[in-house]
């Protein structure tokens, strides 16, 4: 009798009663779908890799998004010891075209199936001794996964698992299908790790670390791998261990090329290992990514075997499935050791190619989720003006220059602008220009008015934002401190600057500066010890535009400095001379150039005859 994947008519028809709990490992995956798989509002998952046309497989699928009508026989996945690939694309056709929660119920139910079917051919069944124990074991092992993707998600940062979590979704979908476990337990966890940590290693957090017990993270900005290796046993005395390796370089190549990858190696023993199952599953996808930073499609290449442990049979299943980018699905099938029905080999290699399918669908997705973030592409635009205290009217240009945060080099593709808040406007809006782009910006018509404008370069390298919030708040009042060394014909010492310059009505900037100098003198046959004195001098400044960026020009008013000398000794010629010390501050602010940027910025003194230096804190209000 032909069987549909997935089902088992035997099973069914078995009076007997089965452990009917929600499958939390079932619930995970719902809120992974939710939380970005695709395909949670219904629509069908993106798990096709090709972009042909999937009408003809959509309408297939019932009104309610269920089972499709088609009856997939994978009795005909394996011809004589081959895979068929005509039927290997109708079954990836016919899951493709199921919505996330149809297809997680179909590699649910028929992991279940393979799981106990695994059970029977190790010898764990004949070792508990009734379906009622395998079915107990089976049911703790499936918490067990479910509870350490819950765990191993939050270890890393990640809420994606809050919104609608594991026990919440047992409550709520009481009576759903059998608990299921193995290769698809292990899937989940791997790809909400790895998912997991692209997204909290986004803000550009590098390194390696232990993030708790089993879990182990390696970060940079185009790379990375999480490990984990976990171990559980059952009341029964069923050990199982799974461990998973998840790598991901989320930043495309300057060609628009990605790769990631997962493996999964998972196994049960009793009897201090002389009894058991193992299953691995390795996958590899080369993705390429668009002008747009949109996903094209995926080369996939993967390899699942099955393995016993009765009597050292050893595999009886090697399976390798590749999901082209372009063309249809190719397998290849090697039938190892062990005495095994067509049953569970066609059950294992229709599972496993479901399996290959989602893999595909998460690695892609997670590896979007780090160029969609900004940690691939900087975008730092620069202004003619502003872009805080700009005339009224004003216009200014915005220069909008992407670059890989990888190489350094420019991304190419596009940046778009679009005035997101305030009044005026930007031009061209909400029109992609090629980068490196340029738009023109115009201020309000009015005093003390906003605008805010949100930039978003795409291109093959990946996706960068940025946002300028300009205003008409008038110019804007500087405070600059810090200290600078001077040495100015045989003076040398320290001087601890305190500046604020503020603009009168008419936009003229002036301000007084206040000087606390500690230093001394030798010169010629003279020196004089150091000595500390404050001193004050009026300055003013013109604010101007120096390469693309607001810039106030400091000069001084005035005649000297004002400030009270205070005694020092100096020696001429051996001769010792009481004194008092001199007043600088006229030298010290000879011409200066001070960007119009809080932060840290070099205090250069342009006209002095000596040298003037340091690092001091500007303050922009």
């Amino acid at each position: 009798m032909s069987q549909r994947w997935g089902s088992n008519p035997k099973r069914r028809a078995d009076p007997a009663p089965r452990n009917r709990l929600l499958p939390l490992v079932v619930a995970a995956f719902v809120v992974l779908a939710a939380c970005g798989g695709g395909g949670g509002n219904g629509d069908s998952a993106d798990t096709s890799n090709n972009d042909a046309s999937t009408d003809e497989a959509s309408a297939s699928v019932d009104a309610t998004g269920g089972d499709p009508a088609s009856t997939t026989d994978i009795g005909s996945l394996i011809v004589d010891d081959q895979i068929d690939d005509d039927a290997l694309n109708a079954l990836v056709t016919d899951f493709a075209a199921l919505d996330a929660d149809a297809q997680s119920d179909r590699v649910n139910e028929l992991s279940g199936e393979v799981e106990r079917q695994m059970y029977e051919l190790s010898g764990l069944a004949q070792e508990l001794g009734s379906p009622e124990a395998v079915d107990d074991s089976i049911t703790q092992t499936a918490e067990w996964l479910a509870e350490l993707a819950q765990q191993a998600s939050s270890s890393i940062g990640s809420a994606a698992l809050e919104p609608q979590g594991i026990r919440s979704g047992v409550v709520a979908q009481a009576g759903g299908p059998d608990l299921s476990l193995g290769l698809f337990g292990g899937f989940l966890v791997t790809t909400l790790v790895g998912e997991s940590a692209v997204t909290r290693t986004n803000d550009g957090t590098v390194g390696t670390r232990e993030l708790s017990e089993g879990i182990k993270i390696d970060a940079s900005t185009d790379r990375v791998e999480v490990t984990t290796k976990h171990t559980f046993t059952d009341k029964a005395g069923v050990t199982t261990t799974l461990v998973t390796r998840n790598v991901v370089t989320p930043c495309p190549k300057a060609d628009g090329t990605f790769e990631a990858s997962a493996s999964i190696d998972t196994s049960s023993t009793i009897n201090n290992g002389a009894t058991g199952k193992r299953v691995t599953l390795d996958v590899t996808i080369n993705g390429t990514v668009d002008d747009n930073a949109d996903l094209v499609g995926y080369d996939l290449t993967s390899r699942v075997q099955y393995a016993d442990f009765v009597a050292s049979r050893g595999g009886f299943v090697d399976l390798t499935i590749k999901l082209p980018q372009a063309g249809s699905p190719t397998g290849e099938y090697t039938r190892g050791g062990g005495t095994v029905t067509s049953e569970i080999v066609e059950n294992a290699s229709a599972l496993s190619t479901l399996m290959v399918v989602l893999a595909g669908t998460r690695l892609s997705a997670t590896a979007k989720k780090g160029w969609e973030s900004g940690r691939c592409v900087a975008l730092q635009p620069t202004v003619s003006a502003g872009p805080k205290g700009l005339q009224p009217s004003a216009s200014v240009t915005i220069n909008a220059a992407p670059r890989s945060k990888i190489d350094g080099t420019p991304t190419v593709g596009t940046v778009t602008a679009l005035l997101s808040g305030g009044g005026a406007g930007v031009d061209p809006s909400s029109t992609p220009v090629p980068a490196d782009a340029e738009f023109t910006y115009q201020a309000p018509g009015e005093k003390d008015k906003t605008g805010q404008v949100a930039l978003e370069a795409r291109s093959r390298r990946g996706v960068a934002k940025a946002t300028i919030d300009f205003d008409t708040a008038g110019s804007p009042t500087v405070r600059i401190a810090g200290p600078v060394t001077y040495s100015l014909m045989g003076a040398e010492g320290t001087a601890l600057v305190d500046l604020t310059l503020a603009p009168d009505p008419d936009g003229a900037y002036a301000g007084t500066a206040s000087l606390q100098v500690t230093g001394g003198f030798n010169f010629m046959q003279t020196s004089c010890t150091s000595a500390t004195w404050t001193e004050s001098i009026d300055l003013m400044a013109t604010l101007t535009t120096e390469n693309d960026e607001q810039v106030l020009v400091i000069t001084t008013i005035g005649e000297a400095p004002r400030g009270t000398p205070v005694a020092t000794e100096c020696t001429t010629a051996g001769v010792r001379i009481p004194s008092r010390s001199s007043l600088l501050s006229s030298s010290l602010f000879g011409e200066v150039r001070i960007r119009v940027v809080s932060g840290d910025q070099a205090f250069v003194d342009t006209v002095t005859p000596g040298i003037v230096s340091g690092t001091v804190s500007v303050t922009v209000t």
